[in-house]
């Protein structure tokens, strides 16, 4: 998500981005069993690593959810996949 934020250098963007994360979202660390989840759904479905890694902290997480503007991993069933535009 960051990314395309801090490679265009827009400060304030960045800060809204930074509000969003402390306040609404809840960042989890990559533990041994995330990691594992991640190389599970890696090796499944054959999706990026960061890909992985996210959806299994979303499932760590109890989420219902994933919402992604990445549509090559809508493929997955462990849990609903959103894509948004």
């Amino acid at each position: 998500m960051l990314v395309p934020v801090v490679s265009i250098n827009n400060r304030g963007l960045e800060a809204k981005y930074g509000y969003l994360f402390k306040n609404f979202l809840k960042v989890l660390d990559i533990d041994l069993n995330i990691a594992k989840i991640g190389a599970y759904i890696k090796g499944k479905y054959s999706i990026k690593t960061p890909d992985a890694l996210q959806i299994a902290c979303a499932k760590k997480a109890g989420c219902d959810e994933f919402l992604t503007a990445d549509a090559g991993i809508d493929k997955i069933n462990e849990i609903k996949i959103k894509i948004i535009k």
